[in-house]
């Protein structure tokens, strides 16, 4: 189960995109759950880095997550690097 975290993220409470949160909990692989947050663009460390078209959010495991659409039906999508698991 994933579910986004983000405690009134608006302009008039003077959050940034780069606040919000997203919880796992329930992955059958334990490194996965816990609290992601948005990756800054290492291009352009004030806004989030974009993968397909969607916010990347990272725990600390160092497992990674996005939105992706495949056909018509949007879900998650978390995984690390097997050099990075290690």
């Amino acid at each position: 189960m994933a579910a986004e975290v983000d405690r009134k993220c608006s302009k008039k409470a003077g959050r940034s995109i780069l606040d919000r949160k997203v919880v796992v909990l329930g992955a059958e692989t334990i490194g996965c759950n816990g609290i992601y947050s948005v990756v800054r663009s290492p291009t352009d460390p004030s806004s989030p880095m974009m993968h397909n078209d969607a916010w990347v959010f990272e725990n600390s495991k160092g497992f990674k997550m996005s939105r992706e659409v495949v056909g018509d039906e949007p879900g998650w999508i978390i995984g690390i690097r097997r050099n990075e698991r290690d």
